[in-house]
């Protein structure tokens, strides 16, 4: 079965550290990132070769972005795979999967020291296709293909910790989810414009007691992204990501 998928390519991140033992400490000046065989464009096309959405995600309809953090040792291999903000619906797991995969890279230095570097990979599983999905036959052992990638993933002006700092500055807990000790996390889509606005906002995962209702409004507030490319040229993109509210 062939299904129309967009997958937004990856946003890579290095953060170069020297690493004593098991402790990654920091690390300053002339710094090469480690590299993956054939460069971005080799990593993207093995991500896009190797990615399978999940069943669940599919059924669900879920997308979104699943960052990864990961380590590059000075032998080349891959270590401390981990997530550092989840999707679910299986979305984790594939994203750790693909990484496990991975064939070594080429090692990171620092001052011409090969040295470990922690890495961070966001894997964005999105579906701009929906009419074209017959979720009622998906099965677990099909490979299912992507037609059309986004060359270039869309952003939040400053990245992901001024998207973290905006969002915990505007939100506010619902007096009827405080009162009721509700907590969770919602999951909102949205759109991404060719000029980079936000629109199309919409809940994927409710929780409900008034959280969906203010994670929609605070999306809605979000300035403009940096939109999406492909082949040079902005495109419209669409997201999803988790919004939580936990009491302390």
């Amino acid at each position: 079965m062939k299904i129309c998928f967009v997958f937004l390519c990856l946003l890579l991140s290095a953060m170069t550290n020297v690493a004593q033992n098991d402790t990654i400490d920091e690390c300053s000046w002339d710094t090469r990132d480690p590299e993956f065989p054939g460069g971005n464009v080799g990593l993207q096309d093995f991500i896009r070769e190797n990615l399978q959405y999940p069943t669940e995600a599919l059924q669900n309809k879920i997308q979104g972005v699943v960052y990864i953090r990961f380590v590059v040792e000075p032998d080349s291999t891959i270590s401390n795979i981990h997530v550092l903000r989840g999707l679910g619906y299986g979305c984790d797991e594939e994203a750790i999967r693909i990484v496990e995969k991975m064939p070594k890279w080429t090692p990171g230095s620092v001052n011409g020291k090969v040295c470990r570097v922690q890495y961070n990979i966001p894997v964005c599983f999105i579906l701009p296709c929906d009419k074209l999905i017959d979720t009622a036959n998906l099965n677990d052992d099909v490979h299912y293909d992507y037609e059309k990638i986004i060359e270039v993933a869309p952003q939040f002006p400053g990245g992901e910790d001024s998207l973290n700092h905006f969002l915990l500055s505007q939100i506010v807990y619902p007096k009827e989810a405080q009162d009721n000790q509700i907590q969770g996390t919602v999951y909102v889509g949205f759109t991404i414009n060719e000029d980079g606005s936000v629109s199309h906002v919409r809940i994927m995962r409710s929780v409900g007691a008034g959280l969906d209702e203010e994670a929609m409004r605070v999306i809605s507030l979000m300035p403009n992204w940096i939109p999406a490319q492909s082949k040079g040229k902005p495109v419209q993109a669409h997201m999803n990501i988790p919004v939580r509210f936990y009491i302390r």
